[in-house]
């Protein structure tokens, strides 16, 4: 296949993916309570069917905050943060590697026309985990930042790595947040 029939191919799932999160997020079934009752009733089966429901949602451009309140709601603070960072790693994970396979082995790396965008990548790629870390801090759940990165050379590992790193205070703000809520 080549890579221009990919990068169509890839447009049209992304944009249907978009627009699929759009009604699925104006049909009101997003909210955490929602979201939190479903989790509680499928019993043993829970914590792989939320990774799966987080990483799709994640695809689908669906507020990442929305399930980690969820998780929160359904387990409490300490199982509910558990679940919702190792399902948040897993989410960011997704979209990163969907897009590095689509994009191919054999093309070079993404370069952006702006020239600050430019040397951000470039500082991406001589200092990864930590890039990836500062860039999770500011725009945690991000689906975009995953598929941008996936067109730099980063490694899957450091970019796992940094995420990691980046969005553990992020959700545990979001789960203490919440603890003063519920």
């Amino acid at each position: 296949m080549s890579a221009r029939v990919r990068h169509v191919l890839l447009a049209l799932v992304l944009v249907a993916l978009v627009t699929g999160g759009v009604l699925l997020h104006r049909s009101g079934q997003l909210r955490p309570d929602v979201i939190g009752a479903w989790i509680r009733s499928l019993g043993g089966w829970a914590a792989p069917a939320f990774v799966a429901a987080f990483s799709l949602g994640q695809l689908l451009h669906l507020p990442g905050t929305a399930f980690v309140l969820a998780a929160r709601t359904a387990y409490g603070p300490l199982t509910g943060f558990a679940l919702a960072y190792g399902g948040a790693i897993v989410a960011v994970t997704v979209p990163f590697v969907l897009t590095r396979r689509a994009r191919g082995t054999n093309e070079r790396s993404w370069r952006p026309r702006w020239s600050w965008l430019a040397r951000l990548l470039e500082r991406v790629e001589v200092r990864p985990v930590q890039s990836v870390v500062l860039l999770r801090l500011v725009l945690w759940l991000s689906p975009p930042l995953g598929y941008a990165l996936a067109f730099t050379n980063i490694r899957t590992r450091d970019y796992v790595l940094g995420s990691a790193l980046g969005l553990a205070p992020c959700i545990a703000l979001v789960i203490c947040g919440a603890s003063w809520i519920f």
